[in-house]
This record gives C-alpha cells, sequence and structure tokens, in this order.
C-alpha cells in the first residue's frame, strides 16, 4: 500500500509543473496585455489590484472549503477547470470595466491554486517520505520555461496566452486528481493521542485543534474550522507581516517593470520575458536545497536574509532601472527570496498546524501575505508610477524595505522550522 501510494505521488511532479507554468501566463504576460489594450499606468494598477482584491475573501472560502471536503484535490482540479474558463473568456474584449470585473472573477477561483497545490505536495511527500524541495523547484522551471519560450509567440500574437493556459490549467487538473487523494479532514477518525511522542505534528499553536472523529459521518463544527489560532500565534503573525510589507514593493515591481521596459524604454516583448525567467530561474537551486536550507539555517536567518536582499534589489531597480544588465542580473541574483519567506512560512503551517487547518493556513497567508500587499501595490504602485515614473517608485519601495530590515529584530520569528508558539 505504501509503495502504492509512492508511486502516485509521482503525479505531484507534472501537476506542479503545470499549475505553476499556468500561473505564468497570468503574472508574467497580463502587464503587457494591458498595455497593448492602450491602458495607462493607473487603470493597468487598478486592473491588476481588482484580482488580489476579490483574491482575500477567495482564498478564505476556497481554504476552508478544501478543509471541508472529503479530498482537497477535488476542490483544486475544480478551480483548475475554472479559471481556466474565465481567463479564456478575458480574451473577449479590451474595455476597460470588462477587464476590471474579468480579472476580479479569474482571481477569485485562480488565486488558491498554489495554496492548495502546495498544501496537498507538502502533506503528500511527508507521508512518502519524498523530498519536497525538487517537485517545488520543477514548479518553477515551468514557470521560467513558460515566461522565456512564449514571449517569443506573444510577439506575434498575444492571444496565444489565453489558449496555453486553458492547456496547462486542464492538465494541472488531471494530474492533481491522479495524485493521492489528500483528506480534508471533514470526516477522520478518532485518534487518542494528544501527546507529541504519539502525535509528532501535534506540536506548536494548534494543540487544542487536534481532535478528530470517530464517527466517520460526523462533521467537524465551525468551531473547529476557526482561524482563530493562526491569528493567537505570534510566529505566524510575525512572518505573516514581513511577508506582506515585503511583497509590497515585489509586487509593484511585477506590475510595472513590464510596461517600464516594453513602452517606457522600448525593448522588445522578450526583454521582459528573459527578466521574468532570470527573476525566477534562482529559485531552482534554492527549492533543490530547500529542506536543507530551512532545517540547518532555520527560518529567523532566512526570512532575515530575504529582507535584505529585497531591499538591495528594490535599490539597484531605482538607480539603474534603465541598464538592461542591471536589470537582469539583480533579478537573477535575488528575485526568488520574496518567494523565500512564503515558503518558510508554509513549511510552519504543515509541522505545526492540525491536519484539518493546513489548507486554511496556507491559503490565508497567500490571502494576507501576497494577495493584500499585491492589492495594495497596484493601486498605490499605479499612483506613484504614473505621478514620479518607475524609478522613484522602487526608490520609496526599497526605502520601506531597508526600514523594515532595520526592525526586523523586534519581530518573533521563530528560529527553528518545528518550534512551537
Amino acid at each position: 500500500m505504501r509503495q502504492d501510494t509512492q508511486k502516485k505521488s509521482y503525479w505531484l511532479y507534472p501537476a506542479n509543473i503545470f499549475m505553476y507554468s499556468s500561473l505564468a501566463l497570468y503574472y508574467t504576460f497580463i502587464p503587457i496585455y494591458l498595455g497593448l489594450r492602450d491602458m495607462d499606468d493607473f487603470q493597468t494598477g487598478l486592473i491588476l489590484s481588482a484580482g488580489p482584491l476579490a483574491a482575500v475573501a477567495a482564498l478564505l472560502i476556497w481554504g476552508r472549503a478544501a478543509d471541508r471536503a472529503k479530498y482537497k484535490n477535488d476542490v483544486t482540479a475544480l478551480l483548475l477547470v475554472t479559471a481556466s474558463v474565465v481567463f479564456f473568456a478575458l480574451s473577449a474584449s479590451g474595455n476597460f470595466w470588462f477587464l476590471f470585473i474579468g480579472a476580479g472573477v479569474f482571481m477569485f477561483f485562480m488565486s488558491p491554486h498554489g495554496g492548495l497545490v502546495d498544501s496537498i505536495t507538502l502533506e503528500q511527500t511527508t507521508k512518502a517520505r519524498i523530498k519536497y524541495g525538487p517537485i517545488r523547484a520543477l514548479g518553477t522551471a515551468g514557470f521560467c520555461a513558460v515566461s522565456l519560450v512564449l514571449t517569443f509567440f506573444t510577439e506575434i500574437d498575444i492571444q496565444i496566452i489565453f489558449i496555453s493556459y486553458a492547456v496547462f490549467a486542464v492538465l494541472a487538473a488531471i494530474t492533481i486528481k491522479l495524485a493521492p487523494p489528500v483528506r480534508g479532514y471533514a470526516k477522520y477518525p478518532m485518534i487518542n493521542s494528544d501527546s507529541r511522542e504519539k502525535n509528532p505534528e501535534s506540536k506548536g499553536f494548534f494543540k487544542a485543534q487536534k481532535r478528530r472523529f470517530a464517527n466517520k459521518n460526523q462533521i467537524l463544527s465551525k468551531r473547529e474550522f476557526s482561524l482563530a489560532p493562526f491569528f493567537k500565534d505570534k510566529k505566524y503573525i510575525s512572518v505573516l507581516i514581513i511577508l506582506a510589507a515585503v511583497q509590497i514593493g515585489n509586487g509593484c515591481l511585477l506590475n510595472f517593470l513590464p510596461a517600464h521596459l516594453t513602452f517606457t524604454l522600448g525593448k522588445p516583448q522578450w526583454a521582459w520575458g528573459v527578466t521574468c525567467f532570470f527573476n525566477f530561474i534562482g529559485e531552482i537551486a534554492i527549492f533543490f536545497f530547500f529542506d536543507k536550507l530551512i532545517n540547518y539555517f532555520g527560518p529567523k536567518k532566512l526570512v532575515w536574509f530575504s529582507v535584505a536582499t529585497q531591499a538591495a534589489r528594490l535599490l539597484v531597480m531605482a538607480f539603474f532601472g534603465s541598464s538592461m544588465l542591471a536589470v537582469v542580473g539583480i533579478n537573477f541574483l535575488t528575485g526568488s527570496f520574496p518567494n523565500v519567506i512564503a515558503y518558510c512560512l508554509a513549511y510552519y503551517i504543515n509541522k505545526n498546524a492540525a491536519p484539518s487547518l493546513r489548507a486554511s493556513g496556507q491559503t490565508l497567508y497567500f490571502a494576507i501575505g501576497l494577495n493584500l500587499p499585491r492589492f495594495a501595490a497596484g493601486v498605490a504602485g499605479g499612483f506613484a508610477v504614473g505621478a514620479a515614473g518607475f524609478p522613484a517608485a522602487m526608490l520609496m519601495c526599497g526605502i520601506f524595505t531597508l526600514i523594515l530590515f532595520v526592525f526586523y529584530p523586534l519581530f518573533n520569528v521563530p528560529t527553528k522550522i518545528d518550534e512551537p508558539a
């Protein structure tokens, strides 16, 4: 039985590749698509902020739905297919309000993909004793490959992104269904153990949430699904605040750098594709060794280093953003580190949270740690870039991140990944 489960676990490799490849088609190419539709910086910022705003509610709704479902895989596959239909519909019109509303609806279904797939992958790799890092690294490789290859085709016809997204999303849905099912813990047999020795995953801030039920037809109550334990854990909240603060500058950079390169500096579209490729390619090496890095250095040092590199990245973009060599170089060296913070938090949740709350925990940090900052970056960044220009906006974000770096010791970041609250 264990060998059969382990064999099926290898479907998580293509599932991550296809899912992250689909994300590239939105995050890499939609800013360029909006520019080609004659949207100015303010309009682009509003459209790009509509999705993250919708995603805040969506992530909490779908995270709880996955925790209540029989299997998380089913909810994830449904969202992947639905998002592909909505994204394809966005190609029907270039009207501002159509794109604004459409982006919000699309992100309502698309935003949970990363958190849910990570939750399924982390839990299943733990059970099957497979390393998580290489699987996640291949997801990043898919993102990078699509960003690089498709950019040469978008020069011919940008509409290719809508068909390509549908293909990757459907393939991701199929492979996540073929992977071993991960329970949503809505129904689960009783395990009469509160001890850490008998239940090694019962450490930390969800100890009161560990009850499991003998009656398989008994549904967990709303209280069991309360998100209150997340907000009571100081270590979780500390990393969440840092992640959100870093993502404001990161979101502003990723939202407006494509238009800066293509329409302000007059670079070809493939220049952004190459930049995006190098921005994320550094993640591959990190995630291949992420298990060792986080166990050796611990979250506190990794998060601290990530904040420092993000401040340096934004300041380099402010002063040398007109040089393609500087843009590609600094993004290659530092572009992956904002996501390192996110995966430190993901590991912390998987090691400390009750099984019944893991999907909610993952989607909660996607909502507050990633999408709320992206909403702020879209609105405030649109004003800042439109009024002062892209370099000035990067300077403001860089100074803000530098201040965060100075006050970092005040945050209660865990020193070990399985450190209780």
